[in-house]
């Protein structure tokens, strides 16, 4: 799946999250960004796994592998923003206010919907084993990850449904 298509997929999953975010207890700091900045944050953990593709020019990994496109980097994700959660907490670096346990639930669900666009390709995940590709049930393995249709597929959803449910009144965003 290409950039735009996983950020697409993302979206898609936490516009619900992101809209029912008032319900949630005070505690778990769902308020301490906008809706815009709440659908930043899901852009842009959800294109992270694919910095291997950066960093294998500097590190001997591959793309896809058991580093950035298994479970860990899922549990890694949702870590490092409680750790700057707990910095933040401490006043050790007060700037990550944004860090809260509920943007460290949407990074890590916005890496976990990366994995998932990327399962349903024919190469798959090691979501689980560092060796074994996994396929998302029943539709893994048979798309190609530049098939421009599957990647539109995503993109159109998301710009209905993030439009549909925030609207274009600048207000229901919140800033």
């Amino acid at each position: 799946m290409k950039a735009v298509g996983h950020v697409a997929t993302a979206l898609i999953a936490a516009t619900p999250v992101i809209f029912y975010r008032e319900h949630l207890p005070e505690y778990l700091g769902a308020d301490a960004m906008n809706n815009y900045e709440l659908l930043w944050w899901c852009g842009l953990f959800s294109v992270m796994p694919d910095t291997d593709i950066i960093l294998r020019k500097f590190l001997p990994i591959k793309h896809r592998g058991y580093l950035s496109h298994s479970i860990w980097t899922v549990l890694i994700a949702g870590a490092l923003v409680i750790t700057g959660f707990i910095l933040a907490k401490q006043e050790i670096i007060p700037a990550l206010k944004y860090c809260t346990p509920y943007s460290a639930f949407l990074a890590s669900f916005s890496v976990l919907m990366h994995l998932a666009g990327d399962s349903i390709t024919k190469t798959g995940v090691p979501f689980f084993l560092p060796n074994k590709a996994c396929h998302f049930p029943f539709i893994g393995g048979y798309a190609a990850f530049d098939n421009y249709f599957l990647n539109a597929i995503p993109v159109a959803t998301a710009a209905f449904l993030v439009s549909s449910v925030f609207g274009y009144n600048p207000g229901m965003m919140k800033y």
